[in-house]
């Protein structure tokens, strides 16, 4: 019983660390954008939308994640709106409208992106 007491406290010190590593190497602390474009079916989408999330939670890489629609099949275009929907830092534009997305993010916050 102490060996896995040992153990849990030993991996939580670790993640801690982790996230405390992630958040003083990252130079920009402010918001930024990931640009993930998509095309076909994307068998992997899930498994990467969870990674950028997993990166996003611990502070590797705060801001949003885009999703460029540059020609997804339906069934693609369906698991990513059903991903936009869940989580507010996803966005789902069409690969055309991404420069009036940032057009609109620079007047909204008043920065250039």
């Amino acid at each position: 019983m102490e060996i896995l007491l040992a153990i849990g406290i030993t991996a939580g010190v670790l993640l801690l660390l982790a996230g405390l590593l992630g958040w003083c190497l990252n130079p920009r602390r402010g918001r930024s954008v990931t640009v993930l474009l998509l095309k076909g079916d994307v068998p992997h989408l899930e498994r990467r939308i969870r990674y950028y999330l997993w990166l996003m939670r611990w502070g590797f890489l705060p801001g949003e994640l885009l999703l460029a629609d540059c020609g997804l099949s339906p069934w693609g275009r369906k698991q990513a709106e059903l991903w936009t929907r869940e989580s507010e830092c996803l966005h789902l534009v069409s690969f055309g409208d991404l420069q009036t997305y940032f057009e609109f993010t620079r007047s909204e916050h008043g920065t250039g992106i």
